[in-house]
């Protein structure tokens, strides 16, 4: 077997039909998937983890095998990549009828989702509350637990680009960057 890091998000292993004889594999049962499979696929990350100081986080890998005439495998696994910065299609809008709402609402957003860099704005218009949310930084399951958090708190909606530069013509800019932020303190 030999084990070679290609770069800090990925490693190929290289085993033979040999190596799962001695672990009492089949090539058909590793082919097939079995849990002995499973297991010495985890004994291999084991070694590779121990040999090339690496820290694989088992729960969010994406391994890949190739087999060679069914006695040469070769197996690359690299991290599963994480979506760290959500662009938003379009703004998402939140009214808001009064301005303790919004102030609640952003003491409640940075108290229990204080890692996600949330790109924000506030604006009024005919005396209501319009926070904007440009953008998220954070991963998919946080950025959908915004969203739903969101939708506990007010009614929000999104507009085309165009609509919402039609919007910030008409309105009144209170806070131009972080507003989520300078609201909560």
């Amino acid at each position: 077997m030999t084990i070679k890091k290609i770069n800090n998000e990925k490693i190929k292993i290289i085993f033979y039909s040999t190596e799962l004889m001695e672990n009492n594999i089949s090539v058909h049962s590793f082919l097939s998937g079995s849990i002995e499979s499973h297991r010495f696929i985890y004994k291999l990350l084991d070694i590779a983890n121990e040999n090339l100081c690496l820290d694989l986080n088992k729960s969010s890998l994406i391994i890949e095998i190739f087999s060679f005439n069914n006695s040469k495998f070769v197996l690359f696994c690299s991290n599963k990549p994480k979506e760290k910065y959500i662009i938003l299609k379009e703004p998402i809008i939140c009214l808001f009828k009064n301005f303790n709402d919004i102030v609640n609402f952003s003491i409640y957003i940075t108290t229990f989702f204080s890692k996600s860099n949330i790109k924000s704005s506030l604006y009024k218009y005919n005396n209501n509350y319009y926070l904007t949310i440009n953008s998220i930084e954070t991963d998919c399951l946080i950025n959908n637990k915004i969203i739903s958090t969101i939708s506990e708190f007010t009614n929000s909606f999104t507009i085309s680009n165009l609509c919402f530069s039609k919007f910030k013509e008409f309105s009144e800019l209170l806070i131009k960057s972080n507003a989520i932020e300078m609201l909560n303190h």
